[in-house]
């Protein structure tokens, strides 16, 4: 960065302000605003940025006192120490200490920007995802060496799987990478001095972001590499369900963001713990990772959610002195469409960070049995709407998910059906980017951390009567000739007496064939009251199989 001194821009006018742009991020009725336009390569872009004063200098204080201005605006969010001497200049009386509203301009997201910081999330998520894979083998494969890996190690490791993705232009901030009592100080980055070594006994926390022509990334998961004990899941998965809370709210324009923090925080406080830092922050478009004026924390603040928004949604649990968790996704603040429409438009929150939970962390007890209980209570089918749901996707196919249509809050099956969906959509975005970039390693793993998780999976073993079990069948959109597999239920029947042959025609054998021989976007009906365990996941060196879930009315 550059900076020029002085005082006074109008002794010392600049002939010209250069303004250095992608050619796609302005609209062009913007660009008849501007004297000369050249439109230049992103390849060959160079950003150049000129201050001409700092906002707040004693300089620019005193100028404007000197002119008998009644009040002079200083926007707090903006004030640092460097800026105090000037700041301190304006009297009482004159300060205007109102948030400048350029912060709330920037803040909401144009259609172009939103668009950019989806694509980005998914070029990031590829890049941890591809990460993680990497290490989880390396981590074991030195340990059997006598070999650790270091938390240093960890950090610059991630980097350079980032920098390896398309328009990235470096981290959005310093990673963290604390592993065991490191991972319980929140803002800890590692160094040469704490350095600590990569074992299988604890967590590791790693957050991390990276900077692109089209976006910002600010991601957070917590890892395991060993097997983890039962307060380690228990409050991995409290702060997982207060992210999820979080993450699935509905709620009427208006609405302060500190009222909406108690829902991260609400499963930590059931068992008397918590964390001492804010739940969300906002965050740029390319810009900087901490944004205003998105703060998400209970203790005060007036502002509200505006649709374009993006923010943080990072719970976290530090038990001192030996281990941490924190799980971090950035969320887009969007239109819901509601039933009624009390009071106003409803908004809603959309994950676009895409990278998956650990499942070996995730007590799925505690996911489900309240929400089970409040689902039989309603008696409420928890997947009428879903048409299908992806397991186990094949390297042949494009990778399409059709995800649910509903809201959790309308099942009550809150945490599981949100952790299907978000998967699914992790295998959706992320899972074609890995297969685009030929990533297969990566590919693989995030498969093996996205598996369904059945609705009536986790019931404290207790299984209720009747259960609607959703089945697993073989959606026929593999291109080539697959080795012969069951095609359907072992009744060899559909919901409401259909027989399988007609789903296809002909014999079980041809259906096996025309099965493995359909085009791809076939939609298939899914089949219900079977016990799945006979399809169980199937994947070998030669072939892998599209695996889908589903219910139908």
């Amino acid at each position: 960065m550059k900076e020029r001194s002085g005082c006074s821009l109008r002794s010392n006018p600049p002939p010209s302000l250069p303004l250095d742009v992608l050619g796609n991020a302005l609209p062009p009725r913007l660009l008849d605003h501007f004297t000369y336009v050249q439109v230049v390569a992103s390849k060959k872009l160079d950003l150049s940025v000129w201050t001409f004063f700092p906002p707040y200098s004693p300089c620019l204080i005193h100028s404007l006192i000197a002119r008998g201005q009644a009040h002079i605006w200083l926007e707090f969010a903006s004030i640092v120490t460097h800026y105090n001497t000037g700041f301190a200049e304006v009297s009482d009386e004159k300060r205007v200490p109102h948030p400048s509203p350029i912060l709330f301009m920037k803040a909401r997201k144009n259609p172009r920007e939103r668009a950019g910081m989806r694509n980005a999330h998914v070029r990031d998520g590829a890049a941890l995802c591809d990460f993680i894979a990497h290490m989880e083998d390396e981590v074991l494969d030195t340990m059997s060496r006598g070999e650790v890996w270091t938390e240093v190690e960890v950090a610059k490791t991630v980097d350079q799987f980032r920098r390896e993705q398309l328009d990235s232009r470096g981290l959005s901030f310093a990673t963290i990478a604390g592993f065991g009592p490191n991972g319980a100080l929140p803002h800890y980055t590692p160094a040469v001095t704490t350095n600590r070594q990569i074992y299988t006994n604890s967590t590791l926390v790693l957050d991390s972001g990276g900077q692109y022509l089209d976006g910002t990334t600010d991601v957070t998961r917590t890892l395991h590499f060993g097997s983890p004990n039962q307060f380690e899941r228990e409050t991995y998965t409290r702060v997982l369900q207060g992210s999820i809370q979080l993450s699935a709210l509905v709620f009427p324009q208006g609405v302060l963001m500190s009222d909406v923090d108690v829902l991260a925080r609400a499963p930590l406080w059931q068992v008397g713990l918590d964390y001492r830092h804010g739940t969300g922050h906002g965050i740029g478009a390319f810009l900087d990772v901490h944004e205003s004026p998105v703060n998400i924390i209970y203790k005060g603040g007036n502002k509200m959610f505006e649709e374009g928004y993006f923010f943080s949604d990072e719970p976290g649990y530090y038990h001192e002195g030996f281990f941490g968790v924190r799980l971090e996704n950035i969320l887009e603040v969007v239109n819901r469409t509601t039933t009624h429409s009390f009071d106003g438009p409803y908004l809603g929150f959309e994950p676009v960070t895409l990278v998956p939970y650990e499942p070996k962390l995730i007590d799925l007890n505690m996911l489900s049995n309240e929400q089970h209980r409040t689902l039989l209570a309603a008696q409420v089918t928890p997947y009428h709407h879903i048409t299908h749901k992806v397991c186990l996707l094949s390297l042949l196919l494009p990778l399409r998910v059709e995800r649910s249509s509903v809201t959790p809050y309308e099942t009550g099956l809150l945490d599981i059906q949100w952790l299907n969906d978000y998967n699914a959509k992790v295998i959706e975005k992320v899972g074609a980017e890995l297969k685009l970039q030929r990533r297969m390693k990566g590919f693989h793993w995030l498969l093996s951390k996205t598996i369904y998780i059945p609705a009536h999976g986790a019931t404290s073993g207790v299984e209720e009567e009747n259960q609607q079990r959703p089945s697993i069948v073989i959606c026929p959109t593999v291109r080539r000739q697959l080795l012969p597999l069951p095609v359907g239920p072992p009744s060899g029947k559909m919901t409401g007496g259909t027989p399988l042959s007609q789903m296809t025609g002909g014999t079980p054998a041809s259906q096996k064939r025309q099965a493995s021989a359909c085009s791809a976007g076939y939609a298939i009906q899914a089949f219900k009251n079977v016990n799945p365990s006979p399809f169980d996941l199937i994947a070998s060196n030669t072939y892998q199989l599209l695996y889908c879930f589903g219910a139908v009315n």
